[in-house]
């Protein structure tokens, strides 16, 4: 990541256009995104440090785009999540580890923490299905795979919890980078769970409400 031009042809993103923001943000397929300075500097701790840095005011003022080593759609992604004006983002399945490793790279805790209040808000619904379209009943590995990766230990349990009663064609066909070990041991959890009688896995689980609480 640097301010030097790339040979990648330029665009500017329709989302955040020029004159949306006084920061420009080239992506690595080429998209300028123009944010304001003060939201990056007030909800990332990256830039913080580094618009605190002696002479950081000369290279703001620069016409030099900040060069990123990320593709537009993460970094949109990522800015729609700080940006007051724009309602929280979909998190959706091709978009989730490039979203949350960004929001760590950059330091922006407000993604992560909204990763995983969308997920535990809505964990009785979850748990109650087998199969729809919330992220974690179509894919409860990914879910497991982003808690080990970024530390989330609530979301990994709400994820076990799904995984020891899920469809197991789940299991066979959406295993995203997660580490040998760590399969095994959601596979051994789900042959133990299959052992248990259906009234005693509701108990397990916890009580069903309708309000988003378990």
């Amino acid at each position: 990541m640097d301010e030097q031009s790339s040979s990648v042809p330029v665009t500017h993103s329709t989302i955040f256009p020029p004159g949306y923001g006084d920061f420009a943000l080239q992506c690595s397929d080429g998209v300028v995104c123009h944010f304001p300075r003060y939201l990056l500097g007030y909800l990332s701790g990256f830039f913080k440090d580094m618009f605190e840095l002696p002479n950081s005011n000369e290279s703001v003022q620069s016409t030099n785009s900040l060069v990123l080593t990320e593709p537009s759609k993460t970094i949109e992604l990522l800015l729609q999540y700080m940006d007051p004006k724009i309602g929280t983002a979909v998190i959706e399945q091709d978009t989730t580890v490039d979203l949350l490793e960004a929001a760590r790279k950059y330091q922006v805790p407000t993604v992560t923490t909204r990763f995983q209040e969308e997920l535990l808000l809505k964990r009785a619904y979850v748990l109650s299905q087998n199969r729809g379209s919330s992220l974690p009943v179509e894919n409860p590995l990914l879910i497991f795979y982003c808690a080990l990766r970024f530390d989330l230990p609530d979301v990994g349990r709400l994820a076990l919890k799904i995984l020891a009663h899920c469809d197991m064609a789940l299991l066979e066909s959406s295993n995203p980078s997660i580490e040998l070990r760590h399969y095994l041991y959601v596979m051994n959890l789900r042959k133990k769970t299959d052992r248990i009688p259906p009234v005693h896995r509701q108990r397990i689980n916890g009580p069903q409400t309708g309000d988003g609480t378990a």
